[in-house]
């Protein structure tokens, strides 16, 4: 009975990341959305590493999550802030223009 609730959580796990592929893969207008889905797909992977503590009973994917997730948490702060700036130049957050950005920027500099 207890490895039955340990499936419904690996499906759900394998939901989130598959919702956030899915999310990745469609045509995101907005760079928010893809963060979000980024989130998703590393929600989903922690907690497998969770599920893995419970069945073998050792803390090494306990360790491993929390250090990936020190990791993920400084990517986050990188990218909002490029976000944030971006935003501050462009004042759009779509993702179309981002690629006339780079060309805007060299012929400026």
């Amino acid at each position: 009975m207890y490895n039955i609730y340990l499936e419904y959580f690996i499906i759900f796990c394998i939901a989130l990341f598959i919702i956030g592929c899915c999310g990745l893969i469609s045509k995101s207008q907005n760079f928010i959305n893809i963060f979000i889905c980024m989130e998703l797909m590393t929600a989903g992977c922690f907690t497998v590493f969770v599920i893995l503590y419970k069945i073998t009973l050792n803390y090494t994917p306990y360790i491993f999550s929390m250090l990936i997730l020190a990791v993920n948490a400084a990517e986050v702060a990188v990218g909002l802030s490029l976000l944030l700036s971006y935003h501050r130049l462009c004042k759009n957050i779509r993702t179309e223009e981002a690629n006339s950005l780079k060309e805007e920027y060299i012929s400026i500099n």
